[in-house]
């Protein structure tokens, strides 16, 4: 065999070693915990310093995690650029290049805010124009509204018992009468408390939950009067 033909050999063995001897690139990223502004990228392989890389497009992905000098292929990034509801490409990289094949991922939509009933009541108010026939329809059926149709007498019933109790025992101690906690109560309470029934003027949500707590406190008290009775 020629000289020429042993260093031919020779070259083409050390180039088909080379890929061998190379450390291999990132593959099998994969994406979990995926949050509504928050992911955790994952990716095996790779040497050295890692990273991740990600953008809405498959071919640009325009935005580089902070590098992982040492510890596991993994990364968990938050907050902005990435946005609630949008489609993301991602792939782990080293020195060596990225993950060819990038994971896709899309972000939970965000959960809005509670809104609130502040500026509402006038509104509501001044659309009803006041409608006194409306009122008179209303006075009792807001307490009714956790009661199926069918219970509606009952429930009507309850609820007025439980909301107005307080009202009338603490009247009735005061005042040794119950004529003023049943004007206020039966024929006032419904048109206030509600959005949309009688004067449809609501409780703004914010207070709603003061609201309760007053209310159990209030059936706390009576407790209490009636037993030191």
């Amino acid at each position: 065999m020629g000289a020429a033909m042993k260093y031919s050999i020779l070259l083409i063995l050390l180039i088909l070693l080379i890929p061998a001897a190379a450390t291999a690139i990132p593959s099998g990223t994969s994406v979990s915990l995926i949050g509504n502004n928050n992911a955790t990228f994952t990716a095996s392989g790779g040497s050295g310093t890692t990273w991740f890389e990600y953008g809405m497009s498959e071919s640009t992905l325009n935005v580089w995690t902070t590098p992982i000098e040492s510890g596991p292929f993994t990364w968990t990034e938050y907050g902005s650029p990435l946005t609630s509801g949008i489609t993301y490409f991602v792939a782990g990289c080293d020195s060596t290049g990225c993950d060819p094949n990038p994971a896709t991922f899309t972000m939970l939509p965000a959960t809005p805010l509670p809104s609130t009933t502040f500026g509402l009541m006038i509104t509501n108010a001044t659309k009803n124009k006041f409608n006194t026939l409306m009122f008179v329809s209303n006075i009792f059926l807001p307490y009714a509204w956790l009661f199926p149709a069918s219970a509606s007498g009952l429930a009507i019933s309850i609820m007025t018992a439980l909301v107005l109790f307080a009202i009338y025992y603490g009247f009735a101690v005061r005042t040794r009468g119950v004529a003023v906690p049943v004007i206020l109560g039966v024929i006032g309470a419904p048109y206030l408390l509600y959005a949309n029934q009688g004067m449809n003027l609501g409780i703004p949500v914010e207070f709603q939950s003061i609201a309760q707590g007053i209310f159990y406190a209030s059936l706390a008290g009576i407790l209490l009067v009636i037993l030191r009775k």
